[in-house]
């Protein structure tokens, strides 16, 4: 989980004076993947496991993300262009919705958050090999 919050926060090139933190919670019984894109071309790619949540944290000076929720076949359910940090949660239909970040009820958080990043759907820091 960390090891996806230090890369994001690694290739910032400059801390913005109000980064974008977006959590995802996904209580169903589907894996997803959460998505985020810059205009200039960065593309970071998480896992939104079964059950539980993922979080990440954008701190691009200047750029705020595209945000997607997408199947593991990645098409899209969902998607934002984030001015402020937000709270997705997928619904028992699939559906994602996005609000502002908040406490959980009780009962209704996550049992675990994981944020591991994979290369999928886009993800530019998982560069294609080059022929030799």
């Amino acid at each position: 989980m960390l090891g996806g919050l230090l890369v994001l926060a690694a290739l910032a090139a400059a801390c913005s004076s109000e980064p974008i933190f977006v959590t995802v919670d996904n209580p169903t019984a589907d894996e997803y993947l959460l998505r985020l894109s810059w205009s200039y071309g960065e593309v970071h790619v998480f896992r939104v496991p079964s059950g539980k949540g993922a979080f990440a944290v954008s701190l691009q000076s200047g750029y705020r993300p595209l945000v997607e929720i997408l199947r593991p076949d990645c098409s899209v359910v969902g998607s934002w262009t984030l001015d402020a940090s937000a709270l997705i949660r997928i619904g028992s239909d699939g559906r994602p919705s996005a609000g502002p970040p908040g406490e959980f009820s009780p009962g209704t958080e996550p049992p675990e958050t994981v944020t591991e990043e994979v290369a999928a759907c886009g993800a530019t820091q998982f560069p294609e090999p080059t022929p030799t």
